[in-house]
């Protein structure tokens, strides 16, 4: 780092920054090896909320904060289509 572009108080603020986002990425690092233990899981469950679809079943799901918003994101855009045409084929 070169010291004579940043004053004194810009090289603590760095150096703060580095270690929040050192300790960011080791969290992140230790939700990934937790998540891959759980996918077969994960996937057992979305195979049978697909089967359950298929037989007229709906799906609810709710959220706080960004989660919600993209919960509601999802249902606004749209993006359920797949979902629905599920529905419609299972009302034949």
């Amino acid at each position: 780092m070169n010291k004579d572009i940043w004053h004194v108080d810009d090289i603590g603020k760095i150096h703060e920054l580095i270690t929040e986002l050192t300790l960011m990425n080791e969290q992140h690092a230790v939700v990934a090896t937790r998540l891959r233990v759980v996918i077969p899981a994960i996937s057992r469950t979305v195979n049978e909320i697909a089967l359950r679809l298929k037989r007229g079943g709906r799906l609810g799901y709710v959220g706080i904060g960004s989660s919600g918003g993209r919960a509601w994101s999802v249902v606004c855009c749209g993006m359920l289509s797949d979902m629905s045409s599920v529905r419609r084929d299972s009302s034949r």
